[in-house]
């Protein structure tokens, strides 16, 4: 199998998933559909979001943000979430989840987290404690 048909292959099973999600949230929550499909809830939000089925930020996703705003870039929250940059910002401003702390003002425990998260999400290499 080469590249191309993995990477068709991917772009198929994507939309399976996409349609089921759409096809489930005529009657479930997010949540429920969630544990139908044994994925996380945040993966149902972000495939509803992309089919721009959903707008509006869940309680669980504003739970996810809480628990990653200082260990994982801006940027790759949002990108996990479905939401474009100025979205989380304008939810990170809405619900005062944090203010920008500069590089120089960043505590120990904010780089260890950071670092944390590069080896275990972006390399996928696991930490031991």
């Amino acid at each position: 199998m080469g590249a191309g048909n993995s990477r068709e292959a991917g772009l198929v099973r994507e939309q399976g998933f996409a349609a089921r999600c759409i096809e489930l949230h005529k009657q479930h929550d997010m949540p429920f559909i969630a544990s139908l499909l044994g994925v996380a809830p945040v993966e149902v939000s972000r495939t509803l979001r992309k089919a721009r089925i959903v707008t509006d930020v869940q309680s669980f996703e504003l739970s996810f943000i809480v628990g990653k705003i200082g260990a994982m870039p801006d940027r790759a929250i949002s990108e996990h979430l479905g939401l474009s940059a100025s979205q989380l910002d304008q939810i990170l401003r809405r619900h005062g989840i944090r203010k920008k702390l500069k590089p120089e003002r960043m505590t120990l425990e904010a780089c260890i987290a950071r670092t944390c998260w590069l080896i275990e999400e972006r390399l996928a290499l696991s930490i031991d404690d």
